[in-house]
């Protein structure tokens, strides 16, 4: 999907009645303001509905009994003490799904093992562990969209998920404080959360997941707007 796409797809929603429209058009000098809006939508419904998914290995030994799951952290020339193999990992990871063994067990994390977590992207050991290479599945953050003064910009969004974030949008716009329990919220504002809220159940009842091949234009089919 494209920024121009969902620009566009704005362009005749209630951000019209919000001063972003002009002529049918969005406003050039607000598209940042958007795309911020974007951004923070795409992060919600990353982690809300886990559609993207990333694996990375930790190099495990004895001296270390905490592992936190950053860049910082990832073995390379210039940072040897790092114990994530995966040279490629910038750290988006939002929770972690799996762990497992060298020899293909899955390791319990909840505290009932020797594995606890005690930060989304922080094990710990409660005993030294012994030497052993893990794999981590986890959930990870979006690509963040950067405006450039072009929307000619790729949106890693399937379109099922259109509708909510529009609505997520919507939301930002109509209150400052967005998706968020405020008691200085507008009637416009609350019916957008509520609609918000409404759509990712609705897609949550439908087990929309990473890799999910779904292709139904729900934006076309709701009406949404």
């Amino acid at each position: 999907m494209k920024l121009s796409e969902i620009l566009d797809s704005l362009a005749s929603s209630e951000l019209a009645n919000l001063n972003f429209v002009d002529n049918g058009d969005i406003v050039e000098a607000k598209i940042p303001k958007i795309v911020s809006a974007i951004n923070l939508g795409l992060v919600k419904l990353y982690t809300r509905f886990k559609l993207k998914k990333g694996v990375i290995t930790l190099s495990i030994t004895p001296e270390v009994t905490e592992y936190e799951l950053t860049s910082a952290n990832v073995l390379s020339v210039g940072n040897p003490t790092g114990y994530i193999t995966t040279a490629n990992y910038t750290g988006d990871l939002t929770e972690i799904l799996c762990i497992t063994s060298a020899d293909g067990y899955e390791i319990s994390f909840d505290g009932s093992s020797n594995v606890v977590l005690l930060k989304p992207n922080l094990i710990k050991f409660r005993e030294a562990p012994e030497v052993s290479t893990y794999t981590l599945e986890y959930s990870a953050l979006p690509n963040k969209v950067v405006y450039t003064n072009s929307v000619d910009i790729d949106v890693d969004l399937p379109e099922v998920y259109l509708p909510a974030l529009m609505l997520f949008i919507a939301s930002r716009f109509a209150s400052p404080v967005g998706i968020s329990f405020d008691a200085n919220r507008n009637s416009m504002d609350m019916n957008y959360l509520q609609q918000y809220e409404a759509e990712c159940q609705r897609l949550e009842s439908l087990g929309l997941d990473v890799g999910n091949e779904l292709t139904l234009n729900l934006f076309s089919e709701r009406g949404f707007f």
